[in-house]
Parts: structure tokens; C-alpha cells; sequence
């Protein structure tokens, strides 16, 4: 391996590491979308990080700790499928069997483990990688299941554009670049794993891209995933000690009389502390009454002020970006992806058109 290959596997292993703490830092509000897209970065993550380690035979080492064992490609298609249905599902929450989808691959996580440190300490006399039935479930197995689930992830995703006509490019992004990544990736595995190709590097090279894209978007975007749809279950929920149509006239005081959706740093949890209502609930209630979810509905209140103030004659002498960040906005490219998703026009294209319809002063 190139000194430069190296290189850059450990600088993308240690940026994916990054990603999946930021990731988990906001999973909280999030609910669970955030959580397995950091599994799929993980699966990554380690990959690079073994990658790098064999450039100098660390794996062969006496001391060597056996982090790429870590790894499981059967953690692949669960998180697939379950990131899949967060974020094109408002109403989906994982239920607890389909948690047990993990089970598998920490089967896999634990046997490896134990069975590195028996055959280290001469406890026993053959790996599992020697043994057929384990390469099968390890290495056979996964990228198979992989297919089903990008096949079904697609499906997901397809209807979920067809039902929702306005869709930020900051959301096609979070939705189709682990698509992308993870069917160009298996495309190679099986070529390499079945027909004996030699795809190591060209694997390497799609990983290393995929998180260094990842974090620019990140870098460039501090929402890069505020977007993605609240989990909750369309039945079943009743908050009987709340009446809905007294907290809604509450919640609509706050966004009309005091604004508090030009605060940029607004969340679901600081809108629910000022209201004194569970975050639940407060979702609840703005998913129910508007069909929309926390971000969506703060955001149209923000680019309908904007519109506002376009049009006010004592706001004409700041730019477009002063307006966005008075408005609640806290950078311009959120600005500009909010508004043409909720308008059909970029920022620029909305005022050339405006400029047009005025009428010329004598």
C-alpha cells in the first residue's frame, strides 16, 4: 500500500470517528435516525482504521488489540433499513423485535473475540475464519441481505419523494448518499468475495470519499440532519390530561406574537420548556394540526418573516442574508435550501423576479 493510501485511510477513519460522536450527540432529538446512520459510518470507520492497520502488519502483531473485530457487515443492511424508515417515515418507531435484527451481527462480534484471544493463548487450535458455515455467515451472507435491504431502502425512498413534492437538496443528500455509497460498495465486495476480483483499493477509495463528502456537508451545513422526520406512531397516541385546542392556541402565540422561531438555536426541547409540555407531545401537536414536523413547521414560519420583510420599505436597506439570520436562519445555505423548497425559487431568482414585477419610479 502507498504511504499516501495510508495516509488518507487514517485521516478519513479518524473523520468518520468525529462524525459518529457529532451523530450521537444530536440523537437525542433526532430519535434514532442519527443513531444508525452513525452504525453504517462505524462499519466504515473500522474498515479505514484496519485498512491503515495493515499498511505497517499491525493485525499480526503480539500485542495487537483486535479492534477490526469490532466490525460486523451483517450491521449493514439493519441499519439500512431502520435509517431508511426513520427519515421517509414520520410516523415510524422501531419496535423492539426489530432491534433483535442486531442480534446477528453481535453473535458475530462476541464469537470473533473470544475465539481470538482462545487461539492467542493456545486455548484452542483453529480460527473461525477456517471454518466454511462461519465464512458463509460472515462473508456470503451479509451482501445478499444487503441487496434486499438497498432494494427495499429504494422503494422507501421513492414513495416518500412522490408524497413530498417540496424536498430540500440537504435532504436528498441525507437520504440517497448512503444508498449510493453502500450499492457501489457491495457492488464490489461481491465482485471480490464471489468472483475473486481484486476491488480492495477502489473499495478504499469510494469509503474515503463517502466520509470526507459526509463531513464537508457537515462542515458547511451545522444542520446538516435537522430535517429528518420525527419518529412517532400515527395511532395509538392520547395525551387525554391535555387539551390540544388550548396548547395550540398557546404554541401559536408563541410563533406569532413572540416570534420565538427567530431564535436560531430554537429546538424542539427549548419550544416544549418554554410551552411546559413534553417534547412528545408538543411534536405531536404540530404533526397533527399542520402535517408537518418541528423543523418544517419552525422554518415556514422563518421564510414567511423573510417574504414579510422583502416587502417592508424600513427593511430595504440590509441584504437578503441580514433578513435570513434576523429571521431565524443560521447560515445561508440553510436559508437558501429552505426557502426554494418552500417557494419552488432560490433566494436570487425570487428577488430578480420580484424586481421585474415593481412597477418603474417616474
Amino acid at each position: 500500500m502507498l504511504p499516501t493510501e495510508a495516509q488518507l485511510l487514517l485521516f478519513a477513519a479518524i473523520q468518520g470517528l468525529v462524525l459518529i460522536l457529532a451523530l450521537l450527540l444530536r440523537a437525542k432529538s433526532l430519535r434514532g435516525a442519527n443513531v444508525y446512520l452513525s452504525l453504517l459510518i462505524f462499519t466504515v470507520t473500522i474498515e479505514l482504521f484496519g485498512g491503515w492497520a495493515m499498511s505497517f502488519r499491525y493485525q499480526s502483531g503480539p500485542n495487537a488489540i483486535p479492534f477490526w473485530l469490532l466490525n460486523s457487515y451483517l450491521l449493514v443492511p439493519v441499519s439500512l433499513l431502520l435509517y431508511a424508515g426513520q427519515i421517509t417515515k414520520t410516523h415510524f418507531i422501531p419496535e423492539k423485535y426489530q432491534l433483535w435484527l442486531f442480534m446477528p451481527a453481535f453473535i458475530e462480534i462476541a464469537a470473533e473475540l473470544i475465539n481470538f484471544y482462545l487461539f492467542k493463548y493456545g486455548w484452542v487450535k483453529n480460527t473461525l475464519f477456517n471454518l466454511r458455515p462461519w465464512f458463509i455467515y460472515t462473508e456470503i451472507f451479509p451482501p445478499f441481505l444487503t441487496v434486499l435491504a438497498l432494494g427495499l431502502y429504494l422503494l422507501l425512498a421513492l414513495r416518500f419523494i412522490k408524497q413530498n413534492k417540496n424536498i430540500s437538496l440537504q435532504f436528498y443528500f441525507s437520504l440517497f448518499s448512503p444508498w449510493i455509497l453502500i450499492c457501489l460498495v457491495t457492488g464490489f465486495w461481491i465482485a471480490e468475495v464471489i468472483f475473486g476480483y481484486q476491488t480492495y483499493h477502489w473499495t478504499n477509495a469510494l469509503l474515503i470519499t463517502w466520509l470526507f463528502a459526509l463531513g464537508y456537508h457537515a462542515l458547511l451545513r451545522s444542520s446538516a440532519f435537522d430535517d429528518l422526520p420525527e419518529p412517532k406512531k400515527e395511532t395509538g397516541i392520547h395525551f387525554p390530561q391535555y387539551q390540544d385546542r388550548i396548547e395550540l392556541d398557546r404554541l401559536l402565540l408563541l410563533m406569532d406574537q413572540q416570534q420565538v422561531f427567530t431564535q436560531n438555536k430554537l429546538s424542539l426541547a427549548k419550544l416544549s420548556k418554554l410551552l411546559k409540555l413534553p417534547e412528545r407531545y408538543v411534536s405531536y401537536l404540530i404533526n397533527k394540526n399542520f402535517e408537518m414536523n418541528f423543523h418544517q413547521f419552525v422554518n415556514k414560519y422563518r421564510v414567511q418573516e423573510v417574504l414579510k420583510k422583502l416587502h417592508d420599505p424600513a427593511q430595504q436597506h440590509k441584504t437578503l442574508l441580514a433578513l435570513a439570520l434576523e429571521s431565524g436562519f443560521n447560515s445561508k445555505s440553510a436559508f437558501n435550501d429552505v426557502f426554494k423548497a418552500q417557494t419552488g425559487k432560490s433566494p436570487s431568482a425570487y428577488l430578480k423576479m420580484r424586481a421585474q414585477a415593481l412597477p418603474l419610479k417616474p
